[in-house]
């Protein structure tokens, strides 16, 4: 059985090698939590088309090559 330290610098290992992704997706929430309070017509559109950016990039195959 592992230790927790080791657990622990698995976590922020593995935290590490995903900051960009996570850093995207939480910009993508403020993006579209600033847009909305523009109104809701903006706020739809904006989410509207990061959504759609967000699932282009993820049709877009690996680099890395892990599927």
């Amino acid at each position: 059985m592992k230790s927790l330290q080791t657990q622990i610098l698995a976590f922020f290992a593995l935290l590490g090698h995903n900051l960009v992704g996570i850093l995207a997706i939480s910009g993508f929430f403020v993006l579209g939590a600033g847009a909305f309070s523009l109104g809701r017509t903006v706020g739809l559109f904006v989410s509207g088309g990061l959504m759609v950016l967000l699932a282009v990039i993820l049709w877009l195959p690996d680099p890395a090559g892990r599927g």
